[in-house]
Formats: structure tokens, sequence, C-alpha cells
């Protein structure tokens, strides 16, 4: 049996997402996503950012009235919310649970933060008819985002994990296997850049896929840990009471998406919760 192709999402990017991608190659994913086939006939900058209520916001146009989507394969692990059932930002909002679009209907989802999937393109949209142009394609943990002027290796504690010949690395599926990325050198891997070791196997040989939710509370907030330096972690606050969210210092980095950097130490309740691949 053929497996079958992977379903197309697509997400409006805001501007700093935009430019995170470009300077730094960024592999952050979160936010109102809808199925692509709906989208495929909208190649107009004005008529995207209206299927994502997104029409009269700043963050979501670009020089010359330019929008930025996102187009990528869902993947195991990835997770839908219904954005119903969400606090959310208050724009873009869909209380009916679907994108604005007048010549079909379409469900829009909220993703779970999580890594971009390989695969993943970023399309320019013009309001003046130009046709959309494709800004930047996403080749890989190791590679990043071709296109992109500048490239940081992944890391965090979010996004698919492998455990492969005894370690457990960052993963990525491929079209016929899982990508590994190690920042040390492990058996079986090839350095392919300062402080990046790499392999592409065959997903028979890795023992498990998964993802990894660090979870515990924040001044008597629920969190989730993103990333870690030792002395202080990143935390994603989930879906906060706004005002809340800002009376404890955290910052919407993007619409709905809240965090914030505090010390370890003031976490507490700390639990891990692994979800597998099937």
């Amino acid at each position: 049996m053929t497996e079958q192709p992977a379903a197309l999402f697509a997400t409006l990017l805001t501007m700093p997402q935009v430019n995170a991608i470009g300077a730094e190659s960024s592999t952050t994913l979160v936010g109102h996503v809808a199925p692509f086939a709906a989208l495929q006939a909208v190649t107009n900058a004005d008529e995207i950012r209206r299927a994502f209520d997104a029409e009269d916001l700043a963050d979501f146009t670009g020089p010359g009235g330019t929008a930025y989507l996102m187009v990528f394969p869902q993947v195991p692990l990835m997770r839908l919310v219904n954005p119903t059932e969400r606090r959310g930002p208050d724009r873009p909002s869909f209380p009916s649970g679907f994108l604005r679009l007048a010549h079909d209907v379409a469900p829009v989802w909220w993703l779970e933060l999580t890594r971009v999937p390989i695969g993943a393109v970023v399309w320019r949209l013009h309001s003046d008819g130009a046709a959309p142009f494709g800004e930047a394609a996403y080749r890989g943990l190791a590679r990043g985002w071709e296109g992109a002027k500048g490239y940081r290796p992944p890391r965090g504690l979010f996004g698919p994990r492998a455990r492969w010949r005894g370690g457990e690395f960052l993963a990525a599926l491929t079209a016929d296997g899982v990508e590994l990325l190690s920042p040390a050198e492990h058996p079986g891997m090839a350095q392919v850049a300062p402080g990046v070791w790499q392999a592409v196997v065959p997903r028979a040989e890795v023992d498990e896929i998964f993802e990894l939710d660090l979870i515990g509370r924040w001044r008597d907030e629920p969190v989730r840990v993103l990333d870690s330096d030792g002395g202080s972690v990143r935390l994603l606050l989930p879906d906060p009471e706004p005002d809340r969210a800002r009376a404890v210092g955290a910052t919407e980095v993007s619409p709905g998406v809240w965090q914030v950097i505090a010390e370890r130490a003031e976490l507490a309740d700390i639990s891990a919760l692994a979800r597998t691949a099937g």
C-alpha cells in the first residue's frame, strides 16, 4: 500500500514572524491555520488578510501591502484545536470556526506551538495583481530556510524528537526517513556546521519519535517550558486571560501567543508528558 500524501495547511504570518524566518531561519510554528485547498484560489494579499480576519491589522501587512502565507504539510504530533474552545486573541477571531471566504467554506484551527516541518514554503502575496512569489522553502533542521539570510540551529523543548542509537535528538520527518540533529558529536552523525551534527536515517532505524511537553506553574499560571539555558527558562502561557498575562509580565509575541523569560527557580509542579507518533 502506498503512503498517502500529507494534508497541506496554511497560516498567515505576521511581519515579525517573516523577519525571524529571514534573519535566523526561525522554525517556530503556531497560530490559526486552515486547509490550503480552500485557499489555493486566493492570490491577492488583501483577500488573504480578509480570509484570516486580519485586513486592518498592521502586523499582517508587509511593504507595499504584501502578505505572507506559509503552506506546510501536516505531520504526526501536530495538535489542532477548535478556536471556538480557546480564549484566543481579540483579532484575528473566528467565532464561527470558519475562514472568511466568499467562494468556499473552510474550517480554521488553532495549531499548538511546534516546529516547522520539512516541505513548508512561504509565499509573498501582492495587492496589485502580481503573481505570488516563493519567498523561502524549509529544507530541514541542518539547512534551515532556503532563501533566508541567516541560519541558527533549532533548539528548544518543543517539536518532534527521536531516540536513536542510545541518544535523543531533534527530529524532522523527511520523504522517506527521519533527519536527526545534535549539538554534540554522536556515533553515526556527521558534522555539517560548527556545533551541528546531523544524520538522515530510515524511519525503521529510529527507536521512537515523540514530542515532550514540559509543563508546570509559574506565579500561579499554568506554563509550558519552551527553552532553558540553565538559570532561566522561556515559558509559554497557554491561552491565558490577557490582562492577567500582562500583569505577570508576559508578552504577546504574536496574536494569542504569550511568552515570558523567567528564573528556573520560580517554576513549580514541573512534570513531563511525552506524546509518541503512531
